[in-house]
């Protein structure tokens, strides 16, 4: 995993591991620290995660908060339906923007490449804004 998030930048972690709450901590703690971070897009790439566990989904509503607090986001590829389900019920749609959640497709990589260009759009995008003001 990577050392450190980049301000500003695209970044791809893939993990597995929210089947079993005492997975949840060993995750946390290979995420790098996000306090600092501002700009950034995180893509958690959660392909072959069928399930999420309690422990784990508050894990990752506080991550998601936390980034949003240094207005940095966070998008979810490789969802699974069974997870996208759940995702919804609990709201955790809501909290990251709908269009930040991109389903598992037939292919390797496939949602992962979908969910990057469009961090890549944004980023464009908010790049653009900055550069207009």
């Amino acid at each position: 995993m990577t050392e450190a998030f980049a301000s500003n930048a695209v970044t791809a972690v893939s993990f597995e591991g929210f089947e079993f709450y005492a997975e949840v901590p060993v995750l946390a703690g290979m995420m790098p620290p996000v306090r600092d971070l501002t700009g950034a897009t995180i893509i958690l790439r959660l392909r072959g995660s069928e399930m999420i566990h309690s422990t784990g989904l508050k894990w990752l509503t506080k991550l998601a908060k936390d980034l949003q607090a240094g207005n940095n986001q966070v998008m979810l590829a490789g969802v699974q339906p069974h997870l996208m389900a759940v995702l919804t019920k609990t709201g955790f749609d809501k909290l990251v923007g709908e269009e930040n959640i991109f389903p598992a497709e037939p292919g390797i990589g496939a949602s992962l490449d979908t969910a990057w260009k469009a961090a890549q759009t944004k980023l464009a995008s908010n790049s653009e804004l900055i550069t207009s003001s």
